[in-house]
């Protein structure tokens, strides 16, 4: 995979980024890059959307030339970033003046040159800049493609600008607008052993490609990382068509840029409805009615700390074999909004409670097993079966008419969000379940992004 990526061509795009907390911070930028595959075959990408679900805010991006500014704030001590960097404009394409960065890493000259698409130079511009970021505004003459190239020493870097606008601006302009120094941060009084954790927002990326849409969600840190957008569905993931664990086997599925157990887990101890389960060392399940040949068919039935092995962390291992977890309340947004026929990755209508959506249930229920023929058309290879879940004591309730699987996202202290699937609805159901009931537990692949240390 790591040589296929570096043969393909990249959909790049640039997080130079800063949050300031105070005069221990300092900024420092990463580069992100983007690109795609179908299975291990390379996906041209049309744009993607960036939703900083920190902060809000949301972007469009669109290929070729895609760039968005986000500065990161670390505790360090005298952090100096040492690339010479021109920032792809933005926005591009533009209607009309567009802005680009370039970040010095020491006083230098630079030479900045910008020529059309026939290779006539039509500015040039050179003069010495300070250590820090500078901001540029570029206005073109007219509509058309133009390239600018910044030059220090031997060090070149080039963008292409599209211009949209059908105005005609004169022989166009690059004007300088701004400076901010680079800072060399002092000491923050913290004790040498202590582990200072860099800060970060949390973004959910949203890969386009043929009317298609592939999802990543991740916290991204300082450090340059690639992301690959993944639009095979509905086979085995690459690599991993499938697992043993704990002497069950599990097929693997891939639904784009996740990857899934084709079944619930059925691991553990079989324990009678009507006993709780505590954090003993013995891994336990329920059946339903207390038949083990139900967990056979259906897989096991777990309260929520038992599923979670008693730690509360969103995306926590749990029960899930090494390399997997129960998946996060964003995480199964994700899948939905991947599946659904009406309302995207990243649609707000995820975030509401109860029913949601269109036809996602439909398109991941399983093709037989359903009371009253509430089947669905398992579209992604999913299969969601309809497990009935254990309510309270020995009470279970509704097999072949409901299936519940646990999120490791807590809602509050007594109950954590799940997905509820029904007989009678085609919809997604947003579900908050009492830790005390016994659901299904689905698991999914551990992906692991961005700069962790």
């Amino acid at each position: 995979m790591q040589s296929l990526l570096l043969n393909i061509k990249r959909f790049t795009f640039l997080i130079c980024c800063a949050i300031l907390y105070g005069n221990s911070f300092a900024q420092i930028g990463s580069l992100l890059s983007f690109t795609a595959i179908d299975s291990a075959a390379y996906v041209q990408l049309d744009s993607i959307k960036v939703k900083n679900l920190t902060a809000g805010d949301e972007y469009m991006l669109y290929w070729p030339d895609t760039v968005f500014l986000y500065w990161v704030g670390i505790h360090e001590e005298n952090i100096i970033i040492d690339d010479f960097r021109l920032s792809q404009n933005f926005p591009n394409p533009t209607s009309g003046s567009t802005n680009i960065n370039i970040y010095m890493p020491e006083r230098d000259m630079v030479a900045i040159t910008i020529t059309d698409i026939s290779g006539k130079k039509l500015i040039f511009d050179e003069r010495i800049l300070e250590a820090g970021n500078h901001t540029f505004c570029f206005t073109p003459e007219r509509k058309g493609i133009y390239f600018l190239s910044a030059c220090r020493k031997n060090n070149s870097k080039s963008i292409k600008i599209i211009s949209q606008g059908n105005a005609i601006y004169g022989r166009g302009s690059l004007v300088y607008s701004g400076y901010k120094e680079a800072l060399s941060v002092l000491k923050s009084g913290k004790s040498e052993n202590e582990i200072l954790k860099p800060l970060f927002d949390e973004f959910l990326f949203i890969g386009y490609a043929d009317g298609l849409e592939s999802g990543i969600q991740d916290d991204v840190y300082i450090g340059d990382q690639t992301y690959t957008f993944q639009f095979a569905t509905n086979i085995p993931c690459p690599g991993i068509s499938a697992i043993k664990y704990l002497g069950q086997d599990y097929n693997t599925i891939q639904v784009f840029s996740q990857c899934w157990l084709t079944k619930n887990l059925n691991v553990g101890t079989m324990i009678e409805g009507n006993q709780a389960m505590y954090d003993n060392g013995i891994l336990e399940k329920y059946c339903f009615d207390n038949l083990e040949e139900n967990c056979d068919q259906y897989g096991g039935l777990y309260q929520w700390n038992e599923a979670m092995q008693y730690d509360e962390t969103e995306g926590a291992r749990g029960i899930c074999p090494e390399g997997w977890h129960i998946p996060s309340n964003d995480e199964w947004k994700i899948l939905e909004g991947a599946v659904d026929s009406q309302f995207g990755i990243g649609d707000p209508i995820w975030d509401e409670y109860d029913f949601r959506g269109f036809d996602a249930a439909e398109n991941l229920k399983s093709l037989n097993g359903w009371y009253a023929s509430g089947n669905g058309i398992d579209l992604y290879g999913f299969a969601v079966l309809p497990a009935g879940w254990l309510y309270t004591m020995n009470i279970f309730e509704e097999l072949t008419r409901v299936s519940h699987l646990w999120s490791s996202s807590m809602h509050d202290y007594y109950t954590s969000y799940g997905r509820r699937f029904l007989y009678n609805a085609n919809q997604s159901y947003l579900d908050g379940g009492e830790v005390e009931f016994g659901w299904s537990v689905r698991c999914l692949k551990d992906e692991i992004y961005g700069n962790e240390d």
